[in-house]
């Protein structure tokens, strides 16, 4: 008995240092060398829903990540809401029919890893039992298994606290042995569940699953809220980032998230996911809010002026300009200038009317071919766009040079359908 008391002293972490006093040892009461193969782990998942939804969890990380970038695009809440619901329900599609493939991928990878083992010895004690492999050595205690599964086959045996599964194969053990886990675990789950302690983990877990679930639709409702402020306080334009200061008003939920879950983590209450998803989403609304504080080189919307003579139309007295500069818009256009101007619908008859009866603007649709080559590919054009060219080196409108030498281009676009006005003067080489 001596031996025993030695035994049931050994710690988890002093289990490889101590591998000869288990040799030595033989006051077990059973044992038994158990062979896994593939087949085993595949049949897990009928078992353990939990992994079904780990994977599940994986697919809603990529998810998020996904509608975090279509977000950028669109910024319209219905459609994004949209994308993320169908692919959602694709992703829990597609991880139902194929979650045995991927618990067989993995168990393959931990046997080449050898994290697993395909072979394994087990020696039942009294109170706990001892799993020994090529590498380690571990000792689970019988009262901190929590779940006991049996079928036609196999026992599972699982340390939920510590996500510890044992597989016990029944044509691999002696008769004695079954009846004796049979018995052993008859009441597991019954008395776990007397225990104050675990009711406490309990009300903790559901409190956990609400903030995870919470969590994730604050990004849905930071969406809907940047959607709306946006129709309150519009923006155009780059400058359209400027209301993305609204993703950081939701940012307590995701830390709160974070927080809570490194608090029960320790006290090893299984809310990983909290931390994952909160750190996911707080550097999703960190990154957006962070892109209300971009520097756009708005100007007062008297700079118009400037341009009045060379547009030759009625300009609505209030719009927004922000401009824009770079050294280069292609190969032979430089020391380019772009100038936006963006009105709402109230104030462009008047400016509508005018393009329309302006010889020197026309529709894209009636664009020449040569004038092509003074477009700049930045101007997106359709059929309710309107252009005009404006030569200042030979006053010209419409136009293609005919010298060969560096000239002064004002490219001018209206869309009707956006109300934006833009120009773009650049320096032009022509050859």
């Amino acid at each position: 008995m001596k031996k025993q008391k030695n035994l049931e002293n050994i710690n988890d972490e002093d289990l490889t240092k101590n591998k000869q006093i288990l040799n030595n040892n033989s006051n077990y009461l059973y044992s038994c060398t158990i062979n896994i193969s593939a087949q085993d782990y595949r049949n897990i998942a009928k078992y353990f829903p939990k992994i079904y939804w780990t994977y599940v969890f994986r697919g809603l990380i990529i998810n998020l990540i996904l509608t975090s970038i279509i977000t950028l695009s669109l910024q319209r809440f219905l459609p994004v809401f949209l994308f993320f619901i169908i692919f959602q329900i694709y992703l829990l599609i597609f991880y139902k029919v194929k979650l045995e493939d991927y618990i067989e991928k993995e168990y393959d990878v931990a046997l080449k890893t050898h994290i697993l083992y395909s072979e394994m010895q087990l020696e039942f004690y009294k109170d706990f039992l001892i799993i020994q492999t090529e590498s380690f050595i571990r000792k689970i205690k019988y009262d901190e298994i929590d779940i006991v599964i049996e079928n036609e086959s196999n026992f599972y045996l699982k340390d939920s606290t510590k996500n510890i599964l044992v597989i016990v194969k029944k044509n691999q053990c002696t008769k004695d042995l079954i009846d004796f886990i049979k018995k052993t675990f008859a009441n597991c789950k019954q008395d776990i569940q007397k225990t104050s302690k675990l009711k406490t983990n309990n009300i903790i877990k559901k409190a956990m699953i609400v903030l995870f679930y919470l969590t994730i639709m604050c990004f849905f409702l930071a969406i809907f809220s940047f959607s709306i402020i946006n129709q309150l306080i519009p923006h155009h334009f780059i400058n359209q980032t400027k209301n993305m200061w609204i993703f950081w008003c939701f940012l307590p939920i995701p830390i709160l998230s974070i927080l809570l879950g490194i608090k029960y983590y320790k006290l090893e209450i299984a809310c990983k996911k909290n931390i994952i998803v909160g750190v996911i989403i707080s550097i999703l609304f960190l990154f957006f809010g962070s892109l209300s504080l971009i520097p756009i080189h708005q100007v007062d919307y008297k700079y118009i002026d400037t341009y009045k003579n060379i547009l030759g139309l009625n300009i609505p007295k209030t719009g927004e300009i922000v401009i824009e500069n770079w050294d280069t818009c292609s190969v032979d256009k430089t020391e380019c200038t772009t100038i936006n101007i963006h009105y709402s619908n109230e104030n462009v008859h008047e400016l509508e009317k005018s393009i329309e009866n302006n010889p020197n603007w026309f529709l894209s649709t009636k664009m020449q071919l040569p004038l092509k080559l003074l477009i700049p590919l930045t101007f997106y054009k359709d059929e309710n766009t309107y252009f005009s060219i404006y030569n200042k080196t030979t006053n010209e409108y419409n136009t293609l040079p005919e010298e060969i030498k560096t000239y002064e281009i004002y490219a001018m676009k209206y869309d009707k359908t956006k109300k934006n006005l833009v120009i773009q003067k650049y320096k032009y080489l022509f050859k």
